[in-house]
């Protein structure tokens, strides 16, 4: 997949073969993870084979999180530098904006520590990126005199990292776990003096976390006419998880008194 990836809509439209994700394979869930992070980012088609109704709901979600399909192509960064080319950048734009989507994959068969520099996934690296990181939830940030560093990357498995600029004085959306672009997933974002409004237009059913950035403290978030609770993660991030049919609804964030 990865060292045919820029052929694609050259010469062909990629063809990764069927994403397994049933649990009675060879494969571990890392793998899994793995292979669905290439398909979902190299632009190529997505073949699921298994019966889906017979899938457990941590199995079936493998496959939800890459609907609707990106459908973009990303850059292979080490395509000549190793057999096996591990790191991908996609640069997308949606309702908050540009922002980059990384990928770094062990296809060590031991733990490795991935250190993501900007310089790694050619970055500017004057300013902090904040790095929200798809499969696990973490948060962190990247600079040029500090790494953030995801430990102990499981044999064949794979980081999968939105890369944001650090702005101190905007609302940032940091990442969801409801699809793999961490960002194509809203409809909607408008940040104003009272607050955050944003919504989802997955086209589907789906309930999931999503973080945000905020630079100043929140009152209340309301989703449906009922408050949500707000985790405070601290230096300003929050994550929120709604339960629901995200689609088409408004999510609104309420800016607490200064």
């Amino acid at each position: 997949v990865l060292t045919r990836a820029q052929l694609h809509q050259r010469w062909w439209v990629n063809d990764p073969d069927c994403l397994l994700i049933r649990p009675d394979t060879q494969l571990t869930l890392d793998e899994v993870q793995s292979l669905a992070t290439l398909i979902g980012m190299t632009g190529g088609s997505l073949l699921v084979s298994d019966d889906l109704p017979q899938l457990p709901a941590d199995r079936l979600r493998l496959a939800r999180v890459l609907l609707p399909v990106i459908g973009q192509r990303a850059q292979v960064l080490d395509l000549f530098e190793d057999n096996f080319p591990s790191r991908l950048r996609l640069d997308l734009k949606g309702p908050t904006g540009p922002w980059r989507l990384l990928a770094w994959h062990n296809w060590e068969d031991q733990p490795q520590d991935l250190n993501f520099t900007p310089g790694k996934f050619g970055l500017p690296d004057e300013k902090p990126w904040w790095l929200h990181e798809f499969w696990t939830g973490a948060t962190s940030q990247m600079s040029s005199g500090r790494a953030s560093v995801f430990s102990k990357v499981p044999p064949h498995g794979v980081r999968v990292v939105a890369a944001r600029p650090f702005d101190p004085n905007r609302p940032t959306y940091l990442g969801s776990d409801l699809h793999l672009s961490q960002g194509l997933e809203l409809g909607r974002w408008e940040p104003s003096g009272a607050g955050l409004e944003m919504s989802f237009n997955l086209g589907r059913l789906a309930a999931g976390e999503i973080s945000l950035f905020l630079p100043w403290q929140p009152e209340e978030a309301r989703f449906k006419g009922r408050t949500l609770p707000l985790n405070d993660l601290g230096l300003g991030v929050y994550s929120l998880k709604l339960q629901e049919n995200l689609d088409g609804e408004a999510l609104l964030i309420l800016q607490g008194p200064s």
